[in-house]
C-alpha cells in the first residue's frame, strides 16, 4: 500500500510542477478529501470531479485469507445554481477486493452556504444527498463548518447517513464526522492533515478512525488533491491504509 501511495504522490508531483506554471486558482479546489468546504461554484459554473479510492481488504483464498487491493470510482458533475447553492450528480462504481468491477449506482446532492465567507465567526453550510444503489436507498445529511486564519483553513463536517434496504429490513444509521486543517504554501498549493471516522449508531460495530496528510495543486481549470490515511482504530479486517485521489476540471 505504501508503494502505491508513493507512486501516486510521485506522479502528481510531476504533474503539479507543470500545472503550477499558471497563477489563477480553480473554482473549488479541495484541501481535504473527506471533509467538504463551505464554498460553492459560482452561478452558472460547471465542474467535473473524479474520485479514485484505493484500499486493501482480506479475502478468502482457498482455506486461507490474503490481502488484496480494492477500488472505488466516483464521477461527479457539479453546477452552480446561484451564489450560495450548487447541484451535484454522481455515478459510482467499485471493484471490491477479490471481486469484479461493477456499477454501484447514482447519487444526487445539493450543497449550500448560509452566508458569505467571513460574515459569521464560523462559516456554515449544509449538504443533502440521495443515493440509489444496487440494494439500498441511502440518505446523507451534513453540517459543514469552516474558518480561515490567514493561510490556514480549518474544516469540519458532521455527517449522518441512513441506508434503507430495498428488500426490507432494518435501517442502518452511520455517524461519520471529519476534520481537515490545511496551509496554503502559495495560492496554487496547499498542504494539510485530515481525520475521518465512521461508525454505526446501533449494534456493536467498532468505530473506524483514519488520519493522514493531504496535498492539493490548483490552476485556473484543473485541481488535484491526494490524501493517504492510516487506520488508527477499527476491525482487523478493515484496510490499514486508504488513499483517495480527486481530480477536478472546470468546464
Amino acid at each position: 500500500m505504501r508503494a502505491w501511495s508513493s507512486i501516486a504522490a510521485g506522479v502528481l508531483t510531476g504533474i503539479g510542477c507543470v500545472v503550477g506554471l499558471t497563477t489563477q486558482a480553480a473554482a473549488t479546489p479541495r484541501t481535504s478529501l473527506f471533509t467538504y468546504p463551505v464554498q460553492v461554484l459560482p452561478k452558472g459554473a460547471t465542474e467535473v470531479e473524479q474520485y479514485v479510492d484505493l484500499f486493501t481488504a482480506e479475502v478468502p483464498v482457498g482455506d486461507d485469507r490474503e490481502t488484496q487491493l480494492g477500488f472505488k470510482l466516483q464521477t461527479e458533475l457539479e453546477h452552480g445554481l446561484c451564489s450560495k447553492w450548487e447541484l451535484g450528480l454522481y455515478l459510482a462504481s467499485e471493484q471490491p477486493a477479490g471481486g469484479p468491477f461493477q456499477f454501484s449506482g447514482m447519487k444526487q446532492r445539493i450543497r449550500g452556504r448560509l452566508a458569505d465567507e467571513g460574515d459569521w465567526p464560523i462559516d456554515v453550510g449544509v449538504y443533502l444527498e440521495v443515493a440509489e444503489l444496487r440494494d439500498t436507498l441511502e440518505f446523507e445529511e451534513r453540517v459543514l463548518l469552516a474558518r480561515r486564519f490567514g493561510d490556514f483553513l480549518a474544516l469540519a463536517n458532521v455527517k449522518l447517513e441512513e441506508a434503507v434496504p430495498l428488500a426490507g429490513g432494518e435501517v442502518e444509521i452511520e455517524f461519520a464526522p471529519s476534520i481537515g486543517l490545511s496551509y496554503a504554501v502559495e495560492p496554487r498549493v496547499a498542504l494539510g492533515i485530515e481525520w475521518w471516522m465512521e461508525t454505526e449508531l446501533e449494534g456493536a460495530a467498532t468505530a473506524l478512525h483514519y488520519l493522514g496528510p493531504t496535498i492539493m495543486w490548483a490552476t485556473g481549470e484543473l485541481s488535484m488533491s491526494l490524501g493517504a490515511y492510516y487506520k488508527l482504530a477499527g476491525e482487523d479486517t478493515q484496510s490499514d491504509f486508504w488513499t483517495r485521489l480527486l481530480v477536478g476540471v472546470d468546464l
